[in-house]
């Protein structure tokens, strides 16, 4: 999705006309200079801040253009440049976007080359892409501009939007207490799209309830073996799943995890030696997928060859994400199996009653947008931004233009037929590309992707969602934990030896050509190579995000 991706929008304004000409031109620009990065905006008068909600007028007199370096894939249309949203966003407010894109494979090496440049857009979005030292250390290089000062004066709903928990304030802003972005915010954080599925159809057929304890899904690996299907489950080739599924009965994650604000690292507790004597007893018996080391990681997320041993019948459980569940692969065709039906459920527990701790999380602050100190009119590009995360930015990002992708029904926009069924015949996820901000800045609209599941009956779509959602997320470590500099440089060095060691141990655990009475040997040659100093890195990142 970009896996499934997560959503954002809209835009913000100033009653003067003349003062702005735009980032990159020259006339009423606002400057900053590395010299200013931590400082205050500009000393140039502001007008009276719209209130929240407000209807923006134009935000320059004149057309003016804000570059922006994102990366970008689809197939409907080349880049955004050549989409509606462009023109939309132009026609309220007289600014346009002009994209300078690169591909997902190739984004690593465009972001260092446009860093090492000095060749800077106005907007950077980053996304997963990490400046080396981190966004306190582009501010202080002269990247990327402190935008604290300039939130609190020129965007009045994002500076209320990032503020709206505990949360999402710490997810903002960085331990040293700089506001290096103007995040793509959902309120409240999507719901988790992903998790274990499996053939609900089958269990139908042999009389059984869908599984809740490690003794239900043997019951169901059996039934599922009883009607043909050769491995029932099909498994991360890292020996672990994505959310700790099945590790979680035990009550550990993997890798690290904390409780009550203490880290621990998964691998090495005592109660990984269960899971892995579990696994292995599993995989005797024929219910973990015999490849599962040369599938890949992530099991259908991507789709690829482990979707097609579900589609195709050879097995009947994994980690699926929401829009694959219900009947969804049978009405798009994907399967021809009769009555297949893939149904969501949750971890298992050891024992009916017991809570679950992990599961997928999105956090609500999505994909960053930093202010390059490259531009020429910082104020512009704020309030543009601002505007955004407005009732009528959102709408404009997450929807479009109402009359052409979008129509109002009983007070909720709700996609036209250009959008649902597109008469060029390209999906859903697709088409938006071409008339909203698919992934953009401001408010995301999580919900309206629901508008694209094709499943029935419709509301099917929100099963997944439901039940995924309803187990806690409490001992996963937050998602935007940071380093110093020289902590990040001494971790990587550190467990990235411990990571290779124990990917490539515990599927041989699992598969039986090393034998559990060798765990031992493990955990001590983990502490060997350094976990402790690991843990104790992730815990003093852990005390300064718990401390924002």
């Amino acid at each position: 999705m970009k896996q499934i991706r997560f959503l954002v929008l809209l835009m913000a304004a100033f009653l003067l006309t003349g003062l702005f000409a735009g980032c990159n031109t020259n006339a009423g620009t606002v400057t900053p200079t590395p010299s200013s990065q931590s400082g205050s905006p500009s000393s140039t008068p502001a007008t009276e801040t719209p209130g929240s909600e407000l209807p923006y007028p134009k935000l320059s007199a004149e057309p003016v253009e804000v570059t922006v370096w994102q990366t970008f894939s689809a197939n409907y249309i080349a880049s955004m440049n050549d989409s509606e949203f462009v023109n939309y966003l132009e026609e309220v407010t007289n600014v346009r976007l002009k994209f300078k894109e690169a591909s997902p494979a190739d984004a690593s090496t465009a972001f260092n080359l446009m860093i090492n440049s000095g060749d800077y857009a106005d907007i950077i979005r980053p996304e997963s892409l990490q400046y080396p030292g981190g966004p306190d250390k582009a501010i202080a290089d002269g990247v990327y501009l402190r935008l604290n000062e300039y939130i609190e004066k020129y965007a009045p709903n994002y500076a209320a939007k990032r503020t709206v928990t505990p949360d999402v304030a710490r997810q903002t802003i960085t331990d040293s207490g700089n506001i290096w972005s103007m995040y793509t915010l959902n309120d409240p954080a999507e719901y988790p799209w992903n998790g274990l599925a499996l053939r609900g159809d089958i269990l139908e057929k042999k009389g059984l309830d869908l599984p809740v304890t490690l003794n239900d899904w043997e019951n169901a690996f059996k039934a599922f073996m009883d009607e043909g299907v050769e491995y029932p489950l099909l498994f991360d080739m890292s020996g672990v799943s994505l959310n700790s599924e099945f590790l979680s009965a035990f009550q550990i994650g993997k890798e690290f995890f904390q409780k009550n604000g203490k880290v621990y690292y998964g691998y090495i507790e005592p109660e990984f030696k269960e899971y892995l004597t579990l696994m292995n007893d599993w995989y005797n018996k024929g219910y973990i997928d015999r490849e599962f080391t040369t599938r890949g990681v992530n099991f259908a997320i991507f789709g690829g060859d482990p979707l097609t041993q579900i589609l195709n019948g050879k097995s009947a459980a994994g980690l699926f994400p929401w829009g694959y569940t219900a009947n969804a692969k049978a009405v798009d065709g994907s399967t021809t199996i009769e009555g297949f039906y893939l149904s969501p459920v949750s971890a298992p527990v050891r024992n009916v009653g017991d809570t679950i701790h992990f599961r997928f999380t999105s956090p609500e602050a999505k994909t960053p947008n930093a202010v390059s100190t490259a531009c020429e009119n910082v104020e512009l590009v704020i309030r543009l931004m601002d505007y955004l995360y407005t009732d009528e930015g959102a709408l404009l990002m997450n929807y479009g233009k109402e009359g052409i992708s979008y129509t109002m029904q009983d007070g909720k926009p709700v996609y036209t037929d250009i959008i649902l069924k597109n008469p060029d015949g390209f999906s859903f996820d697709a088409v938006l590309y071409k008339y909203t901000w698919f992934d953009g800045v401001g408010m995301g609209d999580f919900k309206r992707l629901w508008q694209g599941f094709i499943g029935t009956p419709a509301e099917k779509a929100l099963d997944a969602y439901n039940v995924w959602n309803k187990d806690k997320n409490d001992y996963m470590l937050p998602i935007a934990l940071t380093m110093t500099a020289e902590e990040g440089q001494e971790y990587s060095v550190t467990y990235g030896d411990i990571q290779t060691y124990v990917y490539e141990t515990i599927p041989q655990f699992i598969i039986g050509s090393k034998p559990i009475s060798e765990f031992d040997d493990f955990v001590n040659q983990i502490k060997a190579m350094g976990i402790d100093r690991c843990i104790e890195l992730q815990q003093n990142a852990l005390d300064r995000y718990n401390a924002r």
